[in-house]
């Protein structure tokens, strides 16, 4: 058994890093679409833009990875968040102000608008 773990072990960082790889290539590319960057896009739009399923999209959201706006039953991704999100390398830690984690928070809670900021 510990042949068959290492060989998978092995077999997911490469597939990992291949993927890594090919998304670095469609960012550029993704950015010089005509798309507006705030335009806003469904779970199954940004799926299919990072090349994942829905599902992970949706966990993205819910660990607070990509921000969430929209109602909860119709959770929007902004482009340029998913952009930003999908050029960062792997294992990078996104340290969020305070501002983008309240936005977070008040996402989850239905709210659409972004917290005021002031000075």
């Amino acid at each position: 058994m510990l042949l068959d773990d290492a060989i998978r072990s092995i077999l997911r960082e490469e597939v990992r890093a291949a993927v890594r790889e090919e998304l670095s290539a469609l960012v550029p590319e993704l950015r010089a679409s005509p798309a507006a960057p705030d335009d806003f896009l469904s779970v199954r739009e940004a799926a299919r833009m990072a090349g994942v399923c829905p599902a992970t999209v949706r966990t993205w959201l819910r660990s607070g990875r990509l921000t969430r706006y929209g109602s909860a039953r119709l959770p929007r991704v902004r482009r340029a968040d998913l952009l930003r999100f999908l050029s960062m390398p792997e294992g990078t830690s996104q340290d969020r102000s305070i501002h983008e984690q309240a936005d977070s928070i008040l996402s989850r809670q239905g709210s659409t608008s972004p917290v005021r900021r002031t000075g």
